[in-house]
């Protein structure tokens, strides 16, 4: 059956992390909590053509407790630890019933630093390697 032009799709993601983190110099007690989205909208213009759109979101956040707190997160990177975004955009063809060919352009942010623009060309096979 066709289910018309248009896919949505999404997800969302929470995590808590709780425990002892652990450097050469020092131990600590450490809290982390994630959470991200993502949104998938495609939009298929014709049988062998389609475009999409890409929204993805994460932020992390890291409590640590004890007396060599600010040692510890320094050595293990997390005070760099900031919320990312990123946004695509991709129009594909169905060269083959199991070969696509497309080209997809992204912009990155990661927390303050400058954001960063990427463009790539896939060849994606979907098929098996069993008969």
């Amino acid at each position: 059956p066709d289910d018309g032009p248009w896919t949505v799709q999404g997800a969302w993601l929470w995590r808590q992390d709780q425990g002892s983190l652990r450097t050469s110099t020092a131990s600590v007690q450490q809290r982390a909590r994630y959470q991200g989205a993502w949104l998938d909208v495609v939009w298929a213009f014709r049988p062998d053509w389609q475009s999409a759109l890409r929204i993805e979101r994460l932020a992390p956040q890291h409590t640590l407790d004890g007396l060599s707190a600010t040692l510890v997160a320094r050595e293990t990177g997390l005070t760099d630890s900031a919320s990312s975004q990123r946004i695509s955009a991709m129009v594909g063809w169905q060269w083959q019933p199991d070969l696509q060919l497309s080209a997809e352009a992204s912009r990155e942010q990661l927390g303050s630093a400058a954001p960063r623009n990427a463009v790539a060309l896939r060849l994606r096979w979907q098929g098996s390697l069993t008969r």
